[in-house]
């Protein structure tokens, strides 16, 4: 499911922060081809992740894919979250915070 220059990209998997960087490959790849439609089945080849590009992660393949722009939402580590939007990368995006209020019974 990874490209061999993906493969490249995220590194020896003995190297400190391969995890974290198989993670971010994952989700950037995951959330641009929920965004295109097509979803993971089948069709993981068609979004190779680029974690090196100037002014952040992008998509490497054709259209429709590489019209999309990748963000990177900030939470705690080891997590990874990402969004693909069909936007100019100089676009604003909003995103509202969800939280939810917890119950005494509830942890």
């Amino acid at each position: 499911f990874l490209t061999p220059r993906e493969l490249q990209d995220i590194g020896d998997p003995a190297a400190p922060g391969h995890a974290h960087r198989f993670w971010r490959v994952w989700t950037l790849k995951e959330a641009a081809l929920k965004a295109a439609g097509t979803g993971v089945a089948g069709t993981l080849a068609a979004a190779e992740i680029d974690l090196q590009a100037a002014g952040g992660p992008r998509v490497r393949s054709g259209l429709p894919l590489a019209r999309l722009t990748l963000l990177e939402l900030p939470v705690a580590s080891p997590y990874c979250v990402s969004l693909a939007v069909d936007a100019p990368a100089t676009s604003t995006v909003w995103l509202a915070s969800l939280e939810r209020e917890r119950s005494p019974d509830r942890s």
